[in-house]
């Protein structure tokens, strides 16, 4: 068995899917305000409707990976909310995507490639 306690470990799940797709859409709406300005550069406007597409397909990326998970309601975000307050293990859905850029996404960062070097020499050593 992977977890002790597989329902508990689920309900964590759907309740920080939910918390997520919360702020997301919370970040999506805030995008559209700013895009509604009538005083917008236009090189500003496109970022930020860039933003906006890339928070979008992001939800629905989260939400389609997610679906076997979600097919029972969790309740309210703000009782969520005051749950994961509350919580020694205050873990988030997105909690390490800044790692997750860094490593795999922002092209000036050449960590992998170091990390992957070392390890095919150490490799190659043992040969």
């Amino acid at each position: 068995m992977l977890f002790a306690d597989p329902d508990a470990k689920l309900w964590e799940w759907r309740n920080m899917h939910a918390l997520a797709a919360a702020d997301l859409t919370r970040e999506r709406e805030r995008y559209k305000q700013a895009l509604a300005r009538d005083d917008l550069l236009p090189k500003t406007s496109s970022r930020l409707r860039a933003g906006l597409a890339a928070k979008t397909e992001w939800q629905k990326g989260v939400d389609e990976l997610l679906a076997p998970l979600l097919d029972v309601p969790v309740g309210s975000v703000d009782a969520l909310r005051l749950i994961a307050g509350k919580s020694s293990a205050n873990q988030t859905l997105f909690g390490y995507v800044t790692n997750v850029f860094r490593d795999w996404g922002w092209p000036e960062t050449t960590e992998n490639a170091d990390a992957l070097r070392l390890v095919l020499e150490a490799w190659r050593a043992t040969r």
